[in-house]
This record gives C-alpha cells, structure tokens and sequence, in this order.
C-alpha cells in the first residue's frame, strides 16, 4: 500500500532537482541545505570544488609551480581550439586561481611535472597524440612558464613519464605510443632538451607508462597499460637507456592507466591497472624479481580512466584513487594493508579522465584533484577526515534498490552490518550520512536485529526517500555512499541502486536558443501517474541551482517558453510536479514563491542559451567541441557553425577508411550536436572527426566504446 507524504513548500530555487521523486520534497532538501560535509560526518573527501580549465581536459598534475610553498596544477587540454596546457597557481588553502594557458603543438593528452634543466625550477613535459611527440615547457620560476619546445617520439602519445633511465643523473623521459603498440625512451641532455626516441615493443595500443624498479635490481625498469590486447606490459631496464622485451600480464578490459607501488607492505613494488573496459582495477602484486602473480579485480562503476596510489585515510597502508569518467566519480578504494581494496565513490565534475593527490590545503592530509574533459573543470576534493579516525568494515545495503516514478513510500530503508567485534549498537546514528549530506530520519524507527539472516546483528535506519533521491545520480549502477562514527573510529561503505527517470524532450541535447526567443518544452507524463498540474524550471550552471520559469500549468505536455536573455553553454529545464503551497489545508511556512513541489517529471539535457550580438561582441566561429560525452557509445559530435554555408563532418578510423559523413551546413549559425553512423554500428575504437568549411578542416580524436 502507497504510503501519502505530507507536502512542504519550497521556495524559487532548489539543488539537485535531477534527482527528485514523486514526493513531497522538505524546503532544506530541494535547497540543498545540509551544509558541508565535515570530519564528523565520516566521509573521507568534501564535495567537489571547481575551477575552470580549457577545453576537454585529460591530464592533470600537482606540483609546486611558482616556488610559494603551496602545491599548484597543471592541466592538458586535449580539446580544439585549446591544444594547450592550463596552470592554476594554489591559494595555499584547496582553491586555487584563474587559469593561465600555455600553447603546445596538437593533442596534449598527458603531462608531468619535474626540473629538466636543472635549474631547480618545475617544468612541465606534455605528451602530443597528434604531433608524434612531446613538448617541454621550461619553467621560470614563478609559475610562468617559456616557449614550447618539441621532440619526436612515435605516433599517438599518450602518456609520458619523467626519469633518470640511464644513470647519468639527467631527467629522461618515456612516452606510451598508441598507434606504435610501443614505448619511446628519451635521454635527456640536462640542459631540457632530450635525444631521439628510441621505440621498444609493448601490447597493443600502448596507453599509459609507469617507471619503477620491479626487480630490485637498482634499474628502472617500465610498465606499460596495453588498451588494446587488456594487458601490461613490463620491460627491465639494462640501466642504460635500453630496456628487454617485454612480459606481458593480463589485466581488466581497455586498460588506460597504470601505477607502481607497494601494496601489501612487502618491499616489493606492485602494479595496478584501471580499465575502462571492465569497469575495474587490476591489482598485480610483485614476486621481486619482475614477475607478477596473476590479477585481482576490483570494481569500480562508470569507465575507469587513471589511477593514482596514495594514504588517503592516514593508516600508513596503500590506498587507491580512481577517475571513472562515465559516472563522473572517483572511487576511493581504501587499502587493508595486504593488496585488497574496499571501494567508495566521490562526486567530481562531469567525465574525469584523470586524478592526482596531494595536499592542496596544507593539513597534512592528502587531498584528491581531477581533470573533468566533459565540464572543462579541474575538480578538488578535500580530504575531510578526522585525524586518528580507524576505520571500521561495515556491510551496507538500501530497500529498495530501484528508484522511478512509480516507487512509493516515505522512507528507504538501510541496513548495516559491522564486522566484529564491532557491534550495531556501537554506531552514533547522528552522525550517520548518506552521500555525505543526508541524515538519517529522525522520525523514522531504528531497531537492532538480524535483517539478512546471516547470524549477525544489523543496524537498521531510515532515510527520507526524497532527500535521497536528490542525492542520487540516474543510472543502472548508481553508487550510494554511506559513512558515521562507530566507537571510537568510523565507516564508510557503498551500495548500488539503479535509478530511473523520464526526461523532458526539448529543447534537445546541444542546441541553441536565442536568449529572449520563445521555444517549445515538451514532456511526457506515464500512464499510470496522475498529475494535474506542474511548473517549470530552468538552471544556467548544469543543474546546480534552479529558478522558477511558470507554475500552474496544465499537464498536456508542452509549454511555449520565453528563453532568458542569460548567456550559458549549460542551461537544462525541468518540469516538476507542483500545486500552491498549503493547497490541502495543512499548517507550515510558505515561502516566497507559495510553490510546492512534490516530484519531477523530468529533466532536459544540457542546451545553450545565446544572448543577441551587441555592437563590438564577439561572433561565432567555426569550432569543433568533439564527441559528447568521450568516450561514448555512440559517435555523437558537438561542433559551432558561424554561419550558413557548406560544411561537412568526415569520421576516419585510424587506418584512414572514412566511416561516415554528413553535411552540417544546413544546420545554420550555431552550436549543433550531431551523430555520426547509426547508433550501435561504430566499431569500438579510436577516430577522427574532421569538420571541413571552405578551405578550413578543424580535427578532434573520439573514442567509441562497448
């Protein structure tokens, strides 16, 4: 039986209205006013803190860039008409300043950081998938950095690596050739310029390099993440620049990145691998002798991109941090101390490709920051936990483990299950949180028990339905984090839920709309939920506030819409369920808007809003975004079309076959998304997008996934 939920007013703008349910939503709910997570709360990393990049970042590193003590980063952007490498110089305190770019050469898709010259000032090495090879930067000193200098290596760089290879104390590098299924070695002059690259052999589309001493020999020696033979790749180092053929050891699906570390704590450097493909990490432990026991996976959700090793919670054993660029979280897979990994998942931006960690924040504690190639935004997460904290293994499951329109109900209900000797009655229910920010119901019964049968006591909450789903993301593996105090220590563990929505139909995903024009928003209703009246929303900053647009309007599924003259490439509609606050007689506060709100119908993708051209403002040029999202499933190209005119879009796979074509001008004057192929029938794969208007052909990389 369907349980009816007292309504409550909320006031003109609210958060997270993605994620609202046909329910009476609290005013604080849809405002989003649980206040920031702190160390109490028990969670490792605060939300997201964004900083704007150029377009589709893909590689991001820490480092002390301008010599003021506090830790600044490096940003490659991989999108046109970017093609350069983004520096924000640290506050000292998590945020960091307005970017400054540097120029590179084309398709800046890695970077590292370190002093080539010797000078003893940072500079940054960029790796050119287009270019066939390497930049270098050389730093001043102050966070500024000199003219681009490049160096050939081999076709599709994808990641490079900086260390001393040979033994004569000068910085060299190593690059991951995608296209050459190999690895170059660079031996630096010392002087920040470096020899010709010499390729030795690795799997099939070389991805990511690693350098590390894998055998204990005193030698760096490499490991190579292979994406296309799910493998990687080690080559021992003779100590001279040369290295031996390669061993191969499987790995997850589509391995993009690797790293070395030791992590089970017996002196011997292990690997681990993050893999697109099987939504996993790959953890490889070392024998010593550069050999590796056979993999464990451990999974993630949503495309893992990068994998950094670190001591995120302070209990001196290895932790992991991965991007997973589908789901646009980092997952934090918190070591035991023997090789095995527990997983919990962290808002970043939108498509993380790669993350870093260091203290951005001079706490002392290791903070996480990541490169978002669909939101061009630098994320940082602060690392909020309680000094001394010991974490405690907790089992966590929610009912019910499905979300839509149709499930009812006031509460969802959580299970916890400590390990022993921890006991449920050893857990502060106030200090429970879900996702960080959602309290258990006070409201609700607690109770103590064996909820699964399994002979061990549970914890049994309850959460607010709504307020969860505001704090939910939509997907069919949607991770839900849940952390608090237990004794003298903490928790933290993660549930999947699947959560489903409708979506508002237009405006349609990449088009334009004349700021102060009248447009048509169209929605469905489901059969089976009965609505009479809705309203209508619309945010200019991807979701993260909402105004109301109209309210009391007829449910027939469309409404005539005059835009806002507000100039945004990330405005989205909603259309809620929605009547005059206190309609029913019930006593309680009305806000300023005497709306209340009791569900969503649905949310629009992502559009632009176009102010009219004033006198001396810039006008539309031709420009190609790339594929949105990347990777994808589907070839799907955002480009800008300043005005009418022939104009084409041209796939090639990276043998040079054109795949498809489309002639774009028709479109007319503005930012268009289109797609390329029939949905499903790309292979998965590497290609290029060319879009060619009279004498000019703009070029970007897409990949396409299963």
């Amino acid at each position: 039986m369907k349980r009816s939920v007292p309504a409550v007013p909320v006031i003109q703008k609210c958060r997270g209205v993605r994620a609202c349910m046909i329910l009476a939503i609290p005013l604080s709910l849809l405002l989003g006013t649980f206040g920031p997570a702190t160390a109490t709360d028990g969670l490792l990393f605060a939300p997201p803190l964004s900083f704007a990049t150029g377009n589709n970042p893909v590689a991001v590193a820490i480092g002390d860039l301008n010599g003021d003590g506090k830790p600044d980063l490096a940003v490659a952007n991989a999108g046109y008409p970017s093609y350069n490498v983004s520096v924000l110089l640290g506050n000292g305190d998590g945020t960091l300043g307005p970017k400054t770019d540097y120029g590179t050469f084309a398709g800046p898709y890695s970077l590292a950081i370190g002093d080539l010259n010797g000078d003893g000032r940072p500079d940054l090495v960029v790796g050119e998938f287009y270019n066939f090879g390497v930049s270098v930067l050389l730093g001043n000193g102050d966070g500024s950095f000199g003219v681009t200098t490049a160096f050939h290596t081999g076709s599709g760089v994808q990641s490079v690596a900086i260390g001393d290879l040979n033994g004569d104390g000068k910085p060299d590098l190593a690059t991951a050739n995608d296209y050459d299924n190999a690895v170059s070695v660079l031996l630096g002059n010392g002087d920040g310029s470096f020899g010709g690259g010499t390729e030795f052999g690795t799997g099939s589309a070389a991805w990511s390099v690693a350098i590390g001493d894998l055998n204990g020999d005193g030698k760096p020696d490499l490991a190579v993440a292979n994406a296309g033979s799910a493998t990687v790749s080690v080559l021992l180092g003779n100590g001279d620049g040369r290295f031996g053929v390669k061993t191969d050891h499987d790995t997850g699906i589509s391995p993009r990145s690797v790293a070395i570390g030791d992590l089970n704590g017996d002196g011997r450097p292990d690997l681990v691998v993050a893999t697109s493909g099987s939504n996993t990490v790959s953890v490889l432990l070392g024998n010593g002798d550069g050999s590796f026991a056979p993999k464990t996976d451990y999974g993630t959700v949503g495309s893992s991109f990068s994998v950094a090793i670190g001591d995120l919670n302070g209990d001196a054993k290895p932790d992991l941090a991965v991007a997973n660029s589908f789901s646009n979280t980092v997952a934090v897979l918190l070591g035991n101390g023997d090789g095995s990994f527990a997983p919990t998942d962290y808002v970043t931006g939108f498509g993380p490709w790669s993350v870093a960690i260091g203290d951005l924040n001079g706490d002392g504690k290791p903070d996480l920051a990541t490169a978002d190639f669909n939101s061009n935004t630098a994320s940082v997460l602060l690392n909020i936990s309680a000094a001394g904290c010991v974490p405690t293994p907790v089992t966590f499951d929610l009912s019910p483990n499905t979300l839509n329109l149709r499930s009812m109900g006031r509460w969802v209900t959580a299970t916890l299950e400590p390990e022993p000797p921890a006991s449920p009655a050893d857990i502060d229910i106030a200090s429970i949180r879900l996702n960080g920010s959602v309290p258990v119901d006070a409201s609700a019964p607690t109770s103590i028990g064996d909820a699964d049968s399994d002979g061990r006591p549970d914890l049994t909450v309850k959460f607010n339905r709504a307020a969860v789903g505001l704090a939910v993301a939509e997907g069919e593996a949607v991770p839900v984090t849940v952390s608090g105090k237990i004794g003298s220590g903490c928790f933290e563990a993660t549930a999947r839920i699947r959560v489903f929505r409708p979506h508002v139909t237009a405006p349609s995903a990449g088009s334009v709309l004349p700021g102060g024009s009248t447009t048509e928003v169209r929605w469905y209703t489901p059969a089976d939920v009965q609505v009479q009246s809705v309203a209508l929303l619309w945010s200019n900053d991807d979701g993260a506030s909402w105004t109301v647009a109209a309210r009391e309007l007829p449910n027939n599924g469309s409404y005539l819409w005059r835009v806002p003259s507000a100039s945004t490439e990330q405005a989205r509609v909603a259309v809620v369920v929605a009547g005059p606050a206190n309609a029913r007689g019930r006593s309680g506060p009305e806000d300023q808007s005497g709306l209340e709100v009791s569900g969503v119908l649905g949310v629009s993708e992502r559009f632009v809003i176009a102010t009219p051209l004033g006198v001396g403002e810039p006008r539309l040029e031709l420009a190609l975004q790339g594929s949105v999202p990347n990777p994808s499933r589907n070839l799907s190209v955002s480009f800008t079309l300043p005005g009418a005119g022939s104009a084409t879009l041209v796939a090639y796979d990276v043998s040079g076959r054109e795949v498809s074509r489309r002639e774009a001008g028709s479109l007319g004057a503005g930012r268009h998304v289109v797609t390329l192929g029939a949905p499903g029938r790309l292979a998965p794969g590497i290609y290029l997008v060319n879009l060619i208007q009279g004498e000019r052909r703009l070029v970007t990389r897409a990949v396409v996934i299963r």
